[in-house]
């Protein structure tokens, strides 16, 4: 069985503002970036450097991707 998830833009939203909207909701009070870096296995380096704006490799991308809506 196969699921599918609609995720809805704003006009000029693009996926990667998406996503940074994402992961700063999921990071509040307690629970903050290394938490979801460990949760997530990916490194917190490059989880800081995608919500900055800074450059990420495409890689990174995909597996965040691929957590967020998991």
């Amino acid at each position: 069985m196969q699921q599918s998830q609609m995720i809805s833009l704003s006009d000029g939203e693009q996926l990667t503002d998406w996503m940074i909207r994402q992961v700063k909701e999921r990071c509040q009070d307690r629970y903050r970036l290394i938490h979801l870096a460990e949760d997530s296995k990916l490194r917190y380096n490059q989880l800081w450097r995608f919500t900055n704006g800074h450059q990420v490799n495409q890689q990174f991308i995909n597996d965040l991707f691929n957590y967020l809506v998991n």
